[in-house]
C-alpha cells in the first residue's frame, strides 16, 4: 500500500501528468494512478523512486513490464532523456530514433489516436501562439510608428 504521503510526492513531482504521455488530470478529469516502474511481483518497491504518476491506459498498457538489461528496458521518463530516443512528427505521431524509443512507444501504446490527436492539437496551437505573437509585434510597431507620426504633426502645429 502507497503512504499518502508518498502519493503527495510524486503527484508534484509529475506536476499532475501522466509520466509516460504527459496527459494532465484536468484533461483526464481526474487524478492519475501510481505505476510500479520496477513491479512489485519483481522486486519493485512503493517508494517514490519507483512510482511514476501515470494515467490509467498508459499503466494498464506497461502492466508487469521490467525489462533488466539494456535491450529490454523500459526508459524512465525523469531518469532518461526521452526527447533522446522519441521525436515528435508533423502528424501527431511519435516516431522512435533508438530501439528503447521504439520499445517505449510500443509498450505503451503512444500512437494510439487521442494521444496523436492531442499533440496535434498542441502543436496548432503553439503554431496558433507564434503567430499572434508576431500579429501583436507588427502591431506594436505600427502602433509606435503612428505615435511619432502624431508627435511629429502636433509640433508643427505648434
Amino acid at each position: 500500500m502507497i503512504r499518502a504521503q508518498t502519493k503527495r510526492v510524486v503527484r508534484s513531482i509529475y506536476v499532475m501528468r501522466c509520466g509516460y504521455c504527459a496527459v494532465s488530470e484536468a484533461e483526464v478529469g481526474a487524478e492519475l494512478t501510481y505505476d510500479h516502474f520496477q513491479p512489485q511481483s519483481k522486486g519493485g518497491s512503493d517508494g517514490k523512486d519507483n512510482l511514476v504518476y501515470a494515467c490509467h491506459a498508459c499503466n494498464e498498457f506497461k502492466g508487469e513490464y521490467y525489462g533488466d538489461t539494456d535491450e529490454t528496458r523500459l526508459l524512465h521518463p525523469l531518469r532518461d532523456n526521452i526527447q533522446a530516443h522519441i521525436r515528435t512528427e508533423a502528424d501527431g505521431t511519435l516516431q522512435a530514433t533508438t530501439a528503447a524509443g521504439e520499445r517505449y512507444i510500443r509498450v505503451l501504446k503512444l500512437n494510439r489516436p487521442p494521444l496523436v490527436l492531442r499533440r496535434k492539437t498542441e502543436q496548432r496551437m503553439e503554431q496558433a501562439s507564434a503567430h499572434y505573437q508576431t500579429i501583436n509585434a507588427r502591431l506594436d510597431a505600427i502602433m509606435e510608428r503612428m505615435q511619432r507620426v502624431e508627435d511629429k504633426l502636433r509640433s508643427r502645429r505648434r
